[in-house]
């Protein structure tokens, strides 16, 4: 099978890193709803910055610097797993028997870091991940079978690229709640989806 997987928020925990960037930024002032930060309720909306507290400007120098080719990489390779280690190697064990492909819309800047960090996490010998705000022309592309992903829109995407021969998963998070939609079908996790078609097939 031909799998697509996103990597923040479903794979990666961007948010965390995120946030400390967007206190450091501020001049280490938090703001009082980040004081409470519980990444299993918060945030509960795609661009959380100026709802939390933070200016429009500390979020734009924020995003300048993590995608800066110089100095962004760091913040890339520092963040840490959403999945533990068991399910690591349980996601390095699919990877043996399927053609998995990572894609993410991270700055094509830091391809070199995100092959940093999915070498430390997935030490996988057929390792690919594909940087793009094309998720839909990737997939297709690749002839995708099935695609994982936290961000509705990027399921949209690949729904109008691949039409019904990519079944679409939303990965269950705070931000992605208010969405539903009859050909995405919302898991729990990755393995859960993947138990979905395996029935389907079935």
């Amino acid at each position: 099978m031909r799998i697509g997987l996103d990597i923040d928020g479903v794979i990666c925990d961007f948010n965390h890193g995120y946030v400390k960037e967007l206190i450091r930024a501020n001049g280490y002032v938090i703001p009082p709803r980040v004081k409470s930060w519980d990444i299993k309720n918060d945030p509960d909306t795609w661009d959380y910055a100026v709802p939390y507290g933070f200016s429009h400007e500390v979020n734009e120098e924020v995003w300048k610097d993590i995608s800066n080719s110089y100095s962004g990489g760091y913040f890339w390779r520092q963040l840490p797993s959403l999945l533990s280690r068991d399910d690591r190697k349980r996601l390095n064990n699919i990877m043996d028997d399927h053609d998995v492909y990572f894609v993410s819309k991270r700055p094509l800047s830091m391809h070199g870091a995100t092959i940093e960090w999915m070498q430390e996490y997935f030490p996988h010998p057929h390792l690919t991940v594909l940087l793009s705000n094309k998720k839909g022309l990737i997939a297709s592309g690749l002839q995708l079978q099935a695609f994982f992903d936290d961000k509705p829109k990027n399921l949209e995407d690949i729904l109008r690229a691949c039409g019904t021969t990519c079944a679409c998963f939303l990965i269950d998070q705070p931000w992605n709640r208010d969405f539903n939609h009859p050909y995405i079908t919302r898991i729990s996790s990755i393995f859960a989806g993947l138990e979905e078609l395996d029935r389907i097939v079935i």
